[in-house]
């Protein structure tokens, strides 16, 4: 990494550049995408999941941004136990809100065909 901020990602071999897709994959043929972003995050700062956002848009790409309020980097791996997407209750916390909303874009990305057969296409 120190010497990708040095010398720039034109240092990094043609055969590992599909691990860097924001650096080389962001094109029109890129999946629906969905960016979940903690607004306390310290190691990631927001202006990257932006930034992010408006490539793929511009490359006509199916993209949502959604700002998780008082989360910070790595929120995403304590989904909590009991949020039910489909009921929300008056004292769920932002996290929750934020949750459903993801959910419900990628519901709208995945054809109900493939959902009712396990994920399978």
């Amino acid at each position: 990494s120190k010497r990708i901020l040095e010398e720039g990602t034109d240092i990094i071999p043609e055969h590992v550049r599909s691990i860097f897709p924001v650096t080389f994959g962001l094109s029109s043929k890129f999946p629906p995408t969905a960016l979940l972003h903690g607004d306390s995050d310290i190691l990631v700062g927001f202006d990257q999941s932006s930034e992010v956002f408006e490539k793929l848009r511009s490359n006509d790409v199916r993209v949502f941004l959604e700002q998780v309020a008082g989360e910070g980097h790595g929120f995403d791996i304590r989904f909590p136990d009991d949020i039910d997407i489909d009921n929300p209750k008056a004292e769920d916390p932002p996290f929750d809100e934020s949750l459903r909303r993801t959910i419900a874009y990628l519901e709208e990305c995945v054809p109900r065909s493939v959902r009712d057969n396990g994920g399978v296409w």
